[in-house]
């Protein structure tokens, strides 16, 4: 197993203080590492407002994603985008939305990730950064675990210990 913990961690929320701290770099790496190692994983993008893993992965902006499932608007078959690597699924955050906070705070949110559970191994969720808005919390209470991504000489001290406190 390649992590060792009592708990069986499965969802792992990778948020960070501010903006452009390597959130979606870091999940990207974490999920094909995963992947490589032969688990089946899949990469959640639940950042509805500022999207960086299609960018990364290099998938069309438009295709359907995430906010299209949680409003019923298409279904978990025709988001899902086969990764670079095997073992490796991508859901990327889909058509903008007015109100990101509202589907991710959602019992459809809840379902669609219990529904995940049971198809994947590890589901990494790139979220916003969680002192700019609440997506990150909400999410981190859905999940198994929580990583903190930290720029080094470049995250600021005093927001990072008011993440902490979060």
């Amino acid at each position: 197993m390649f992590f060792k913990f009592k708990k069986t961690i499965k969802k792992i929320v990778v948020t960070s203080s501010c903006e452009s701290e390597g959130k979606s770099t870091v999940t990207s790496n974490l999920a094909i590492t995963l992947a490589q190692r032969g688990y089946k994983t899949l990469i959640l993008d639940a950042n509805m407002r500022n999207p960086g893993i299609q960018e990364i992965f290099n998938v069309y902006s438009k295709q359907k994603g995430l906010s299209d499932i949680l409003r019923g608007e298409c279904v978990f078959s025709e988001a899902l985008i086969k990764g670079p690597v095997d073992n490796l699924d991508l859901i990327i955050s889909g058509t903008s939305t007015l109100t990101p906070v509202e589907l991710i705070a959602s019992h459809s949110m809840i379902n669609f990730l219990n529904t995940l559970e049971d198809m994947y191994e590890y589901i990494i969720i790139d979220t916003p950064p969680v002192l700019m808005v609440t997506d990150a919390q909400i999410l981190s209470k859905y999940a198994d675990g929580t990583l903190l991504v930290v720029a080094s000489g470049q995250t600021d001290k005093d927001a990072l210990k008011k993440q902490r406190s979060k």
